[in-house]
């Protein structure tokens, strides 16, 4: 049997990124504040590695 830690770290390497990338495009505060917290408290304060890949995320997301 597989380890679950290991299967949602491969299956979200970037935890909830995604999620604070999609929320600071939409302009939505309130999600933003939560999955920021969420992402905290699962993965640690946020990286410079984890800013430049939401920035990126949210520059992709722009330009759709």
């Amino acid at each position: 049997m597989k380890n679950p830690i290991t299967i949602n770290a491969t299956k979200y390497p970037d935890g909830y990124l995604p999620k604070i990338a999609y929320h600071i495009a939409n302009q939505n505060a309130d999600k933003l504040e939560y999955f920021t917290a969420q992402h905290e408290a699962k993965y640690g304060k946020l990286t410079a590695s984890d800013i430049s890949k939401v920035i990126d995320m949210v520059v992709e997301l722009a330009e759709k």
